[in-house]
């Protein structure tokens, strides 16, 4: 156990967030089936709510709050639907934020870390365009 030298608070080690296929690492950066990415910071802190909700529904209420600010349900909307755009272009299936209808909710499926995929993600660039050059494969 450490100590803050200036207020004796305990400090811990940072431990990243794990649920399923999805990794949260530090503020914009998680990985996404063994995929990193860096994410702006409305995406980041929807999925990170999402993620630590573990499946429990949030409203988009709760999630503009997250946001902080004066934040619409609209725009809710838009942040979820370019996260999931982003998560598509590592899992073109991608289906884990589920819009709960009729309750203004969000909520995020677990799934089990896969194994990599067969497919070229990070090789050649040319063969793939339209890849995002911030991501990579973590082995």
């Amino acid at each position: 156990m450490h100590k803050c030298p200036n207020c004796g608070e305990r400090l811990e080690a940072f431990q990243p967030l794990v649920f399923g296929n999805i990794v949260l690492l530090d503020r914009g950066v998680l990985l996404f089936n063994r995929e990193r990415l860096a994410l702006p910071r409305c995406q980041h802190e929807i999925i990170e709510a999402l993620v630590r909700a573990e499946g429990r529904a949030l409203t988009t209420a709760h999630l503009a709050g997250c946001l902080g600010g004066e934040i619409y349900d609209q725009s809710i909307a838009v942040y979820v639907g370019r996260a999931r755009s982003t998560l598509r272009s590592v899992d073109p299936d991608f289906d884990q934020i589920d819009c709960v209808r009729g309750f203004s909710s969000y909520k995020w499926i677990w799934k089990s870390p896969e194994a990599p995929s067969t497919t070229c993600r990070t090789g050649d660039r040319s063969a793939h365009p339209g890849i995002n050059p911030m991501r990579e494969t973590i082995q």
